[in-house]
């Protein structure tokens, strides 16, 4: 996967990864700043039942500072299987075994 311009990244609530190449938060001005990647998305926050305009948000909290510049989709999430467990069966052979083992 690749990150791509955060102009083509979806509006619709769909959590994705963003990207900020230099997000200067308040306790660490003194820092410079530094790069931010988080899983987010775009929406409304919503404080003490207030709604506020649409931007880009972490956990439900609008993001710090200037907009990201980039986004990429969430990977896959990874295999939960241990190397000595048996695969897991796919739907057409689950329906094989319910069948011939009946």
């Amino acid at each position: 996967m690749d990150w791509n311009l955060i102009e083509s990244a979806p509006k619709d609530g769909t959590e994705i990864l963003l990207y900020w190449p230099q997000v200067v938060l308040p306790d660490e001005a003194y820092r410079g700043g530094q790069r931010i990647v988080a899983i987010g998305r775009w929406g409304t926050p919503n404080y003490a039942g207030e709604a506020f305009v649409e931007h880009w948000m972490i956990g439900g909290r609008w993001t710090p500072g200037d907009d990201p510049t980039h986004w990429m989709p969430l990977p896959s999430p990874p295999q939960t299987q241990r190397p000595d467990e048996e695969a897991p069966l796919g739907a057409d052979e689950r329906d094989q075994q319910v069948v011939t083992s009946a």
